[in-house]
């Protein structure tokens, strides 16, 4: 979701290996802050440099409930008090997964990233109704470490564009979580995915991207699993950049996103949820391929939240106009705010 050198995604997602009824390992600080970023996945030998939202051409559809009913420029939308309330409306119906998608900070910005939007001010309200969250961090393996660090290599195309901040501003996000009571998970590749990766030269983001793929779904497909064997019905939350969420990839895009099939597999109790700060929207080739930009007013209702519905069950947050910058070592303090809560 940004101009052409942007990035759309960092990765989301967790181990092949785990049977139905077992977890997948929680992402450990110590090892995710120095992981392989999966957000080679988002650029280089793509057809675009656009983050793939819903197809070109769907419809805006008046989203959730609450809130006011508004036209943010040409396209319905609804607008809210603050993101909190925009959040609430979001997860009605309740799903069994929600899977987020962000815009990533980049390099140089001044504006908060929304990962710490989404740490200190909505994963709060995840505590009780959530097991599980999958961050999209690949960490290295320690079992290929050659591999590892040449697969780390090939996605410094992506890495490079993102602010210094976005792998422990991931970190921290799992850190709270686990707080929360939610398990956090992140992306464990094999080592025969890393020597893929570190072997395809010109196409490792292409590599990189079916890799995740694989693993997001696999891993995806077994916490959802694990929660209906044991009969919970609270819901399992992704979390990543605007590409593997998508309910309506683009269609050439479409192998790489696990929304189709975790719509399915979850008896359509799916939603999309992407967080876009206003500041980021610009009026660029890149931002026009998703279907709510074209007619959108990003100052219509800057000191609000705004809600938009590109498709059934898909939202787009747009939170207020930032008050805080995007300063080095402002990542979010996982100890602040946490009510006590004790993981399953």
């Amino acid at each position: 979701m940004r101009r052409a050198g942007h990035v759309a995604s960092l990765v989301v997602f967790v181990l092949p290996d785990c049977s139905a009824t077992k977890r997948a390992p929680e992402l450990h600080a110590s090892t995710a802050a120095s992981s392989v970023s999966g957000g080679a996945a988002d650029r280089g030998n793509l057809p675009s440099a656009a983050p793939a939202a819903s197809s070109p051409g769907a419809p805006a559809t008046v989203p959730a409930e609450g809130g006011t009913v508004s036209r943010c420029g040409t396209i319905p939308c609804r607008v809210f008090a603050d993101d909190r309330a925009a959040f609430a409306a979001a997860l009605i119906p309740a799903p069994a997964l929600l899977a987020v998608g962000e815009s990533h900070a980049q390099r140089g910005s001044d504006v908060e990233p929304s990962t710490r939007r989404f740490a200190r001010d909505l994963l709060p309200m995840l505590a009780g109704r959530a097991t599980d969250i999958v961050i999209e961090l690949m960490l290295p393996n320690p079992k290929c470490a050659p591999d590892s660090e040449r697969a780390q290599k090939e996605q410094k195309v992506v890495t490079e564009h993102q602010a210094k901040s976005d792998q422990d501003d991931y970190v921290a996000l799992g850190t709270r979580a686990k707080a929360l009571g939610i398990r956090p998970h992140a992306l464990e590749p094999t080592c025969e995915d890393l020597s893929r990766i570190a072997k395809a030269g010109p196409d490792a983001v292409t590599v990189s991207l079916d890799v995740i793929t694989r693993l997001a779904t696999e891993t995806l497909s077994k916490l959802l699993s694990a929660n209906a064997a044991a009969g919970d019905a609270r819901m399992v939350v992704a979390y990543g950049g605007l590409m593997h969420n998508d309910i309506v990839p683009r269609p050439e895009r479409a192998a790489w996103s696990f929304g189709p099939a975790m719509k399915a597999k979850t008896s359509d109790r799916y939603t999309e949820l992407d967080l876009v700060a206003p500041e980021q929207i610009e009026d660029s080739a890149t931002w026009r391929t998703l279907p709510w930009v074209p007619g959108f007013d990003r100052d219509a209702h800057a000191r609000n939240a705004v809600l938009v519905s590109p498709s059934a069950r898909s939202y787009v947050l747009v939170f207020p106009r930032s008050t805080q910058t995007a300063r080095a070592g402002d990542a979010v303090d996982p100890t602040t705010a946490v009510p006590s809560a004790s993981p399953r």
